[in-house]
């Protein structure tokens, strides 16, 4: 897995916002597919679910960098928004467009506006002009996926289970 991100600044009379999108690539759907071909699905789902956990991990890893970049513009960060959950997934197709995201990250906007490969994921974070506001992270108190691993200040639940039993049955 080689995670890549690229980013871009947007600025125009009524709007200032950075794009980001963030991708863990091609081989990672590959592989994920040919779990479900090969009718493997528990390793399937279990792949792509680990996939997703890696993806929003290397947005954690991000964050840092993104703070020092905005403080080198001048700008803070007012609030994150995720393309699909807060704000139309349209809005996958200007970033990729402003990011050059088939050229630089090898992923494309599919005509539902759906990024490809499928491990991918876009962000706009609105800009402040106060370089000392930085909301940078998910909010899983509006997030509308309820039932997310990596949602916050949530504890899961504990299933027995003997050694050797699948969690599934």
């Amino acid at each position: 897995i080689q995670p890549k991100a690229a980013l871009a600044f947007i600025e125009d009379r009524q709007e200032r916002g950075l794009f980001i999108i963030l991708t863990l690539g091609s081989a990672v759907t590959r592989r994920a597919d040919a779990f479900f071909d090969s009718r493997d699905y528990l390793s399937g789902v279990l792949f792509d679910a680990m996939a997703g956990s890696c993806l929003f991990a290397f947005e954690k890893q991000l964050l840092p960098q993104i703070k020092v970049i905005c403080q080198e513009k001048g700008c803070g960060i007012a609030c994150r928004h995720e393309a699909g959950m807060d704000i139309p997934l349209s809005v996958q197709a200007e970033a990729a467009a402003a990011v050059a995201a088939e050229r630089t990250l090898g992923v494309r906007v599919t005509e539902d506006m759906v990024l490809l490969p499928a491990q991918s994921m876009c962000i706009v974070f609105d800009l402040s002009r106060d370089p000392s506001v930085f909301r940078l992270e998910h909010d899983c108190r509006s997030c509308t996926q309820n039932h997310c691993p990596t949602r916050g200040g949530e504890t899961g639940a504990h299933i027995p289970c003997r050694n050797g039993q699948s969690v599934w049955q």
